[in-house]
């Protein structure tokens, strides 16, 4: 009787819970279907699904998370979509998903795009290109051409972003499963593209076959985003009336759906067209608005162009002095978008997805054919179930103890891997407090190194010889940063960061900073001897060191990197820029620490960018070999 009561019980709350998730996909169903039309009822539904679910992370939540991202992404909320995308994949991961996993890759990619992190944008979308590639799934990798040829526009980079919206817009025309939505938003990426690369005709033409395709969906946030395109295209072509007659429809769109960085465009965008009318009073206000709204949606692409166009206004209304603060700025956003770094980390991310895409290919497979077997094991112990509830009992029983023992066990390794990343005292307050407060210090020692050449140089070696190489001149210099006791903080493409005085030993910080350094110079002559006798290419390096305030912690609550901020990390870079191959060049804060133990060779005040002149030192030699 008593095995009875029980088997009813397990039937009861089996069927219970089969009903709540087929509620939540129906309210993740009917909320993606109205995303674009009535945003704000779409989250209205997720927000059911999730009180649903009562605290429980169940596989249909994954879609419920991302439906929410989706959505705030679609009206200018990046910083939220964001989040929303991270808990996405976050159980995405947890239920080993790998097509949820490629698309929400893919959805961060684009978030990343609009805030103008390209490093991340791309990153996230070869990632999820590598993962659709491997399913064999054409709409996943219509999504990451057309993100990828979003990055490489804003990039700038017109050809190669117009080659890959042609090539999502080729697979989406053979795709029979491709939403008229898709299309529509490919042809309007391209007509951008083409409008960016100075020809306005080609842009009209497929601005118009996005709206064309837009209206036949009834899709708003479509219609609105293609009516602020042609206005963008009519000020170039100097035709204002229709310039004008297209963006107030475009703002009347977007002020009614609350798109705030949508409305930061089509002021931006009615600055040009009222300064271009010489009506410099009317533009000046158009683009503190835009100026306004991008800085509070923290979007540094629009911030750019606001601080562009009223450089260019005040110097039209004779304000030279503005004029020339402004143009100040939007020198310092431009730096901040386009810096070298930049564009390195993204050739790196090229080429490693060419020669690591077979081994991708395959791990994944592998993974999805795990995952099916799993799934038909499940199902057969759900069978199983239904036969005897004692066996059900027992199966249940062996799971659980499983999965804890899993858990324990991958609890254990990520405190390891959370150790190998992270400072001791920033782990244990991450693990005990779930957070890490970041910290100022008074005073520490930055050092910043760089190949010389490192492109011309790279040319020559195959990407598995590119990234041998990098791996062993790293490896070398990690070694050299726990030899005297400084903390490495990250790399940069093939630049080196590390800092000193981080461990409340500020005193002598400096002094070790400049003996690793001597040593890191002495590793590279070492190396460039061995390879010139081996007739073989090698690399040369420049380094710079600045000792000043900084704040030192990690931010966010994705990916952990323990990371330094503050005006002595951009002037340590200067240093390293302002050096010459094979020398250390220090600045005047740290050489007043260290010349009791270094002799130097002054070089007086040296011009930098952003900086102007600064007082500097080459590093000779060490005067004594003992180190306190």
């Amino acid at each position: 009787m008593r095995s009875f009561i029980l088997a009813f019980g397990f039937i009861v709350l089996y069927g219970l819970v089969c009903a709540q998730n087929a509620e939540i996909k129906r309210l993740n169903a009917k909320a993606w279907e109205i995303k674009f039309n009535e945003p704000e009822k779409a989250m209205a539904e997720t927000d059911s699904a999730l009180k649903l679910a009562l605290g429980k992370e169940i596989p249909e939540l994954i879609e419920t998370y991302k439906i929410r991202g989706v959505v705030n992404l679609l009206t200018g909320k990046n910083i939220e979509a964001i989040q929303e995308f991270t808990e996405a994949l976050r159980l995405a991961n947890l239920y080993t998903d790998s097509l949820a996993i490629g698309k929400i890759k893919n959805n961060l990619g684009t978030v990343y795009r609009q805030l103008a992190n390209y490093k991340e944008a791309v990153r996230y979308s070869y990632e999820s290109l590598q993962i659709m590639e491997s399913l064999n799934n054409n709409e996943g990798m219509i999504a990451a051409y057309s993100n990828l040829g979003n990055v490489y526009s804003a990039q700038e980079n017109y050809s190669k972003a117009i080659e890959f919206y042609e090539r999502a817009i080729g697979l989406s025309e053979k795709n029979k499963n491709t939403s008229i939505n898709n299309l529509a938003s490919l042809k309007s990426d391209l007509a951008a593209a083409y409008k960016n690369d100075n020809k306005p005709q080609k842009a009209i033409q497929y601005f118009n076959e996005a709206l064309t395709l837009f209206t036949k969906e009834n899709n708003v946030i479509g219609l609105n985003n293609q009516m602020v395109n042609l206005g963008a295209v009519y000020i170039d072509l100097r035709d204002f009336n229709k310039a004008e007659e297209y963006l107030n429809k475009g703002l009347a769109g977007k002020s009614e759906i609350g798109d705030e960085q949508g409305i930061a465009q089509i002021y931006f965008n009615l600055g040009e067209l009222n300064r271009l009318k010489k009506m410099n009073a009317e533009a000046k206000k158009f683009y503190i608005q835009s100026l306004q709204l991008a800085t509070e949606n923290e979007n540094l692409h629009d911030q750019l162009l606001a601080v562009g166009g009223l450089a260019n206004v005040e110097e039209a209304s004779g304000n030279y002095k503005s004029a020339l603060a402004w143009q100040q700025k939007y020198q310092l956003y431009k730096d901040s978008l386009n810096n070298a770094s930049t564009y390195d980390q993204i050739s790196t991310f090229q080429t490693l997805y060419e020669t690591e895409r077979r081994d991708k290919e395959i791990t994944l497979l592998n993974k999805e054919k795990e995952v099916q077997e799993l799934s038909i094991r499940r199902k057969n112990l759900m069978q199983l179930f239904w036969i005897t509830c004692f066996l059900a009992a027992v199966v249940f029983s062996i799971v659980f103890f499983i999965q804890r023992k899993r858990i324990a066990k991958e609890k254990k390794s990520s405190e390891n891997l959370l150790l190998n990343i992270l400072p001791a005292h920033v782990a244990n307050e991450l693990k005990t407090h779930g957070k890490a407060s970041s910290r100022p210090f008074e005073q520490a020692t930055v050092l910043f190194t760089d190949f010389c050449d490192f492109t011309k140089i790279s040319e020559k070696l195959s990407p598995e010889q590119l990234v041998d190489e990098l791996h062993e001149y790293f490896t070398a210099f990690d070694a050299l940063t726990v030899k005297h006791n400084i903390e490495k903080i990250k790399t940069i493409g093939d630049a080196y960061m590390a800092v000193g005085g981080l461990q409340g030993d500020f005193r002598d910080a400096a002094r070790r900073v400049v003996c690793a350094a001597l040593d890191l110079q002495a590793f590279m002559e070492a190396q460039q001897s061995t390879k010139a006798a081996q007739n073989k290419p090698f690399f040369e390096i420049r380094i710079g060191i600045h000792t000043g305030p900084l704040v030192a912690g990690i931010v966010g609550t994705h990916k952990f990197q323990y990371d330094v901020w503050g005006d002595t990390v951009n002037t340590a870079s200067r240093l390293e820029s302002a050096g010459e191959r094979g020398k250390i060049n220090i600045s005047e804060n740290t050489w007043l620490l260290v010349q009791d133990y270094f002799t130097s060779e002054p070089r007086g005040n040296i011009q930098t960018k952003g900086k102007g002149p600064l007082t500097m030192y080459f590093i000779t030699e060490e005067k004594s070999k003992k180190i306190g």
